[in-house]
This record gives structure tokens, C-alpha cells and sequence, in this order.
């Protein structure tokens, strides 16, 4: 969640703490076109899979 916040803070604006967290969750499972479903634009799916991949998405 932290990461999401301070890397991409437009996307988190507005959104409680447990959105954030679901959101970087279906990052690291979904696809782009599935994040977008959440309000979330194309290029900011693509931003947010990069920082979940980094911080949140198991190993």
C-alpha cells in the first residue's frame, strides 16, 4: 500500500486503504483490461502491475 501511495499518488487519492490494497492485489494476478474495470487507466494499470510487482506481488 505504501509503495502505491508514494509511487503513484493520483491513483491513490481518494481511495481507502483497503481499495489500495485490493487494487495492488489484482495487479499482481490480472491483466491491464481488468484494472481498468477498477477506474484505473490504461497507463496507470500498467504503472500500478510495475509497482506491484516490485513491492507487493509474492515471490
Amino acid at each position: 500500500m505504501a509503495a502505491v501511495r508514494r509511487e503513484m499518488p493520483e491513483l491513490a487519492l481518494d481511495r481507502r486503504d483497503e481499495e489500495i490494497a485490493d487494487l495492488g492485489t489484482q495487479a499482481c494476478t490480472s491483466s491491464t483490461t481488468t484494472l481498468t474495470s477498477f477506474g484505473v487507466s490504461a497507463a496507470q494499470a500498467r504503472r500500478l502491475r510495475e509497482v506491484a510487482r516490485t513491492d507487493l506481488c509474492p515471490s
